[in-house]
C-alpha cells in the first residue's frame, strides 16, 4: 500500500497579475514600506512551508492573489489538527518576527529606529492580526474552519464561515467607513473589504 505522505505532488507556483499592478504601485507611492511589506509577507509564507515541510504535507500550489497567498494541500492527506496548525504558522511567524525586532538588544542598538526594520516590524504585527481575523480565505477562517470540521459537520462549518465572513466584512467596512469621513483616510480598507466580498460571496 502506498504511504500517502510519500505520494508525488507536482508544486505549482500561480501570481495573478493584480498582485504585480499592486505591487507596482505600492512601490511607485511608497517606497519605505514596499520591501518591508513583500518581505513580512515572504516571511509569513515560510511560517506554512517550514512547518508544512516539518510534518511532511506535500504543498500542491502556492497562488498569489491581492488578498494574500493560498497554500493547497492534495486533498486527503492532512488532518483537521494539521490544517489547524499549518493555518496556524503563518501568523505565529509573523508575531514571532515582530517580537524579535522589537527585543530589548534590537532597541539598545537603536536598530528598531532604521526605517526599513520598524516598517517590517510594524507590517508583521499587521499581517499576523489581520490573519487572524476569521474570514474567508484568511488563516483565521481555516484555523477556525479545522476546529469545527472536526466536532460538527463540515456542512455547519462551512455556514458558520461563511456567517462570521459577512460579519467582519461588515465591521471592516464600518471601520473604513468612519476612518473615511472622520479622518479621509481609510478608502484603501473600504477598497479592500469591498474586493473581498465580491471574491468570497460573488465569485
Amino acid at each position: 500500500m502506498i504511504n500517502p505522505r510519500k505520494t508525488v505532488v507536482r508544486f505549482r507556483c500561480r501570481i495573478a497579475f493584480s498582485v504585480i499592478c499592486f505591487g507596482l504601485a505600492v512601490f511607485l507611492t511608497d517606497r519605505e514600506m514596499a520591501l518591508p511589506c513583500l518581505f513580512a509577507a515572504v516571511f509569513h509564507e515560510c511560517g506554512h512551508l517550514l512547518l508544512a515541510k516539518r510534518l511532511h504535507i506535500p504543498i500542491s500550489e502556492l497562488k498569489l492573489d491581492l488578498f494574500g497567498a493560498r497554500i493547497s494541500v492534495s486533498p486527503g492527506l492532512i488532518s483537521y489538527k494539521e490544517e489547524f496548525f499549518l493555518a496556524a504558522a503563518g501568523p505565529l511567524f509573523s508575531f514571532l518576527l515582530s517580537f524579535v525586532l522589537d527585543c530589548p538588544l534590537l532597541v539598545h542598538l537603536g536598530i528598531d529606529r532604521l526605517c526599513f526594520f520598524a516598517n517590517l516590524r510594524e507590517s508583521s504585527l499587521f499581517l499576523g492580526i489581520l490573519n487572524l481575523i476569521p474570514v474567508k480565505g484568511f488563516d483565521g477562517a481555516r484555523m477556525l474552519s479545522a476546529l469545527l470540521s472536526s466536532m460538527v459537520s463540515p456542512d455547519l462549518a462551512e455556514k458558520v464561515d461563511r456567517f462570521l465572513t459577512g460579519i467582519f466584512l461588515i465591521l471592516l467596512w464600518g471601520i473604513s467607513v468612519y476612518l473615511l469621513l472622520m479622518t479621509g483616510g481609510g478608502l484603501s480598507l473600504f477598497v479592500f473589504s469591498l474586493g473581498l466580498f465580491f471574491k468570497v460571496f460573488l465569485s
